[in-house]
């Protein structure tokens, strides 16, 4: 029982420990066929390390990009990345997702642990 205790502990300090906000986590649009619709997102590292951020859509989803991929922000700093769909594929409802890659560039500087982590956001629109 202790060491389920103690892994969950371990799971919640690592999972709050992600250290970066996003103003909204869904697309949630409507996509017309022959059209691009685009999203803003502003990212904040909430850290006081200097962070690497890796943006990229799992699977490669061809009508879907986003912009900037990859970005290096200060503790405290702000990035805004556009999300695009372009309408072409499936109609109804589709989904993907967004995958943000992090790294810790001060951590070895400060004699930390360096931990990359990585977080998936499923996204949705309709078409």
């Amino acid at each position: 029982m202790r060491k389920y205790i103690i892994s969950i502990l371990i799971m919640i300090i690592s999972l709050s420990s992600f250290s970066f906000q996003m103003d909204k986590t869904d697309f949630n649009e409507v996509v017309l066929r022959g059209t691009i619709k685009s999203k803003n997102y502003t990212i904040l590292n909430n850290s006081e390390d200097t962070k690497e951020y890796m943006v990229n859509i799992e699977n490669d989803i061809s009508n879907v990009t986003v912009r900037p991929s990859k970005f290096v922000l200060k503790p405290n700093e702000e990035k805004i990345i556009q999300l695009s769909v372009e309408g072409r594929g499936k109609k109804g409802e589709n989904s993907y997702f967004l995958v943000f890659s992090e790294r810790n560039l001060s951590a070895q500087k400060k004699n930390k642990a360096v931990i990359n982590k990585k977080i998936r956001i499923k996204q949705k629109y309709i078409m």
